[in-house]
């Protein structure tokens, strides 16, 4: 976590006339205060900022690739930043701002810069925290207008058209090798009542999303090409919140579990859907890329995305991944599209998409022991279209009553009837221990939000963490989980990990994570 670090400094007795704003030259280029009354107590403000981590509504890769500490520098540069309180009434109580190059912060715990302390006096604030306001569409005048006081605390919120800002032409600005403009961040309100000296650390939010693109070749016999891949459609240049959006005065993007709403972004316009007309690209047209086989020859593809919603109150639109591929030196190719279980994609957001080359076929079938007399589980599946490419994204289910609800998960292709191997998913025995450096397939529950889940034998809220697997086939398997009738929306998030081994030979594995959402009826 990239900070700024500042020790405290205890202040001598200020005379009337002496600046609100103590800055150091050696980090602050400018601040502005007004003068103090002759009787104010005078109290130190303590700012700590620092970038916050990345939200992942998307199956995570279990590997660490090499990407991490060569765009951590990049990703985490907050060296532009102006921090600002208001007081009670709302208007400019003073600033601090530094940062005239574009240095970067480092990419480990020790990289730190010093941030001046404020000398306030006793009372109510609230301070925002801004970072590279400068790559914004016009954000130099946006950045002037904050530090000379035209934007109000009341211009940050309720949807004022001062809190509307244009993030640009992000392949321009962000998806390029040279010249990237610095991301842009804001962060929450931060309310604060002033009594005595005090820290306060404010964590900075990207405005933009990233997609990362994990390609691994898991077929058995060569390498494969990959060319013409994008991802999309996603909404341009639409207005953004200058600040995070809120809900009742509520952190929207910290994933507090009691807000009652959708975690779709909002937006200053006030529209659900606008038009949805731009696709990233992560390989060109005339580009190839040759995946060899195994994990360890995996490679990742990343790109920056608008903020973008693709769902209207009628109807929901995926995104969709498209990509070319053939195997190496041969001139035909295929091409697929893969439509996406997300349709939107909020600011900081990290969409993470493994897909795999292999002949894998995996169903998960939703099996509901209250499902009415005609009605077939719903049956989802990943891969087996013919192309040779399993895209793995999140599915959801919605559980319309409560109860126990089986998931069943079943494995084909030809590869793995292949009289050369003897493929067989790798579980833990029965009162065994994992072995050090052995992966084996899991099913975790990695959140319950408003207790939808409960334990299957006492009915118990179900905690965090591993949960155990019934059925235990060969290229099978299921689990049962159970859900409480709840009035209020209620969600919880499971991760099935499916690991593939050859009996024969266990060092060659194919790992395939999936995230499972259950809803229950009352969010819809």
């Amino acid at each position: 976590m990239i900070r700024f670090y500042n020790s405290i400094n205890q202040v001598a007795a200020v005379t009337a006339g002496l600046l609100l704003w103590l800055l150091l030259p050696a980090c602050s280029d400018n601040s502005s205060a007004p003068d103090l009354p002759d009787d104010s107590k005078l109290c130190t403000v303590t700012i700590s900022l620092q970038t916050s981590n990345s939200m992942h509504p998307v199956t995570k890769a279990e590997d660490t690739p090499n990407w991490v500490e060569e765009e951590a520098d990049y990703e985490r540069n907050i060296s532009k930043w102006l921090v600002v309180a208001y007081d009670a009434n709302g208007d400019l109580a003073g600033y601090m701002a530094a940062g005239s190059g574009d240095t970067g912060l480092g990419t480990d715990d020790d990289s730190k810069t010093a941030v001046s302390q404020m000398e306030l006096p006793v009372g109510t604030y609230i301070f925002y925290a801004f970072a590279n306001l400068e790559s914004l569409e016009n954000g130099g005048d946006l950045k002037s207008r904050i530090m000379t006081g035209t934007y109000k605390a009341a211009d940050f919120v309720n949807g004022g058209t001062n809190h509307a800002v244009q993030v640009g032409n992000i392949n321009e600005k962000f998806n390029v090798a040279t010249g990237k403009k610095l991301i842009p961040m804001s962060s929450y309100a931060y309310p604060i009542t002033l009594s005595s000296n005090t820290t306060l650390t404010i964590p900075l939010i990207r405005m933009i999303g990233k997609v990362r693109v994990t390609i691994s070749n898991e077929l058995n016999n060569q390498p494969v090409e990959i060319s013409n891949m994008f991802i999309g459609m996603f909404q341009e240049k639409r207005p953004i919140y200058l600040i995070p959006y809120m809900y009742e005065n509520k952190n929207f993007l910290e994933f507090d579990p009691t807000i009652d709403v959708s975690r779709a972004p909002s937006f200053p316009d006030q529209q659900t859907t606008v038009a949805a007309n731009l696709s990233y690209s992560l390989i060109t047209a005339d580009e190839t890329k040759t995946i060899a086989v195994g994990k360890e020859s995996a490679q990742t593809f990343t790109t920056y995305v608008n903020e973008s919603m693709l769902t209207s109150s009628t109807s929901t639109s995926g995104m969709a991944i498209t990509l070319t591929r053939g195997s190496a030196g041969e001139t035909y190719k295929t091409t697929t599209s893969h439509t996406t279980d997300f349709d939107f994609v909020r600011r900081n957001d990290l969409l993470d998409i493994p897909i795999y080359i292999t002949d894998i076929e995996t169903k998960l079938e939703f099996v509901s022991q209250r499902i009415p007399i005609g009605v077939f589980p719903k049956t989802i599946t990943f891969g087996g279209n013919g192309t040779g490419i399993h895209v793995i994204t999140p599915t959801s289910y919605v559980h319309s009553d409560g109860g126990d609800l089986a998931i069943q998960y079943t494995l084909t292709s030809s590869s793995l009837s292949s009289p050369d191997t003897k493929w067989q998913i790798r579980y833990k025995k029965e009162g065994s221990s994992y072995e050090a450096g052995t992966t084996y397939t899991t099913l975790e529950l990695i959140d319950n939000e408003n207790q939808l889940l409960i334990d299957t034998n006492n009915n118990q809220v179900l905690s965090t963490g591993e949960m155990t697997i019934g059925t235990q086939g060969t290229l099978n398997g299921s689990f049962t989980i159970r859900t409480q009738e709840l009035a209020k929306r209620s969600s919880a998030t499971l991760k099935l990990t499916i690991v593939v081994e050859d009996s024969e030979n266990t060092s060659r594995e194919i790992l395939l994570p999936y995230t499972i959402y259950i809803w229950n009826q009352a969010s819809i």
